[in-house]
């Protein structure tokens, strides 16, 4: 069971990635005059069945960089409003992030909201992303 499970969350963060990374070429791809660092940046959300939820997020530089970081905060929706239910942080030093979290949820919206940030020698870049709004 435990190794099914592992397998499972190796083939979503692959999922997550490869659409990620179609949305974002194409937005990439759109935006390319606007982003100075970012190849691409993504946040996305998966809630099974069973109220397993895989928050994920992931960004490369175009350039070389001397940190990348992402803040990722998994968001639950009351009536008309979001509040947090919890955040990961991750800050390499280089030019690639990746974030891939398991958790429970409870009935409810959920969605996440990513802040990607890109540091080179020339600047920063600081981006945002919010997924897909998921119901459980």
């Amino acid at each position: 069971m435990k190794r099914s499970k592992k397998i499972a969350v190796a083939l979503l963060l692959s999922v997550c990635m490869l659409f990620g990374s179609v949305a974002s070429v194409a937005y990439a791809e759109e935006a390319q005059s606007r982003m100075l660092y970012f190849s691409y940046y993504y946040a996305d959300l998966h809630v099974e069945d069973d109220g397993s939820a895989f928050p994920c997020a992931s960004l490369a530089a175009k350039c070389p960089a001397n940190s990348s970081s992402i803040m990722l905060i998994l968001q639950r929706q009351i009536g008309d409003s979001w509040g947090n239910v919890t955040s990961w942080y991750v800050e390499e030093d280089y030019g690639y992030a990746a974030i891939l979290e398991e958790c429970r949820v409870s009935r409810g919206t959920y969605r996440c909201v990513g802040t990607f940030t890109i540091t080179t020698d020339e600047g920063s870049e600081t981006r945002y992303a919010t997924s897909a709004e998921r119901t459980y």
